[in-house]
């Protein structure tokens, strides 16, 4: 958690595709933990990073990185009954 914070304290690294990886990591964690608070936190900082970079389809992220980002928002979803944000639907 402290790289995470660190990195997001630097604006080239804010939006990297490892900071956001973490951040999904992140989310799939607190799904575990079943902490709905943290992962609607992480979400909203996951979907803030991802519009930062132009969104998910614009971004140029790697494919092995679009599927985590939508494995922990389909997840999230699935879990807490919400509607996804950030992958089109």
């Amino acid at each position: 958690m402290k790289i995470i914070n660190e990195r997001l304290g630097l604006p080239e690294q804010r939006t990297s595709d490892g900071t956001i990886a973490a951040v999904a990591g992140m989310v799939l964690q607190e799904i575990k933990n079943g902490n709905a608070l943290a992962v609607k936190a992480h979400l909203s900082g996951l979907e803030q990073m991802i519009n930062l970079r132009g969104g998910l389809l614009e971004a140029n992220f790697p494919a092995s990185l679009q599927r985590i980002i939508a494995w922990a928002e389909i997840s999230a979803s699935s879990v807490f009954s919400t509607i996804p944000r950030i992958i089109p639907y």
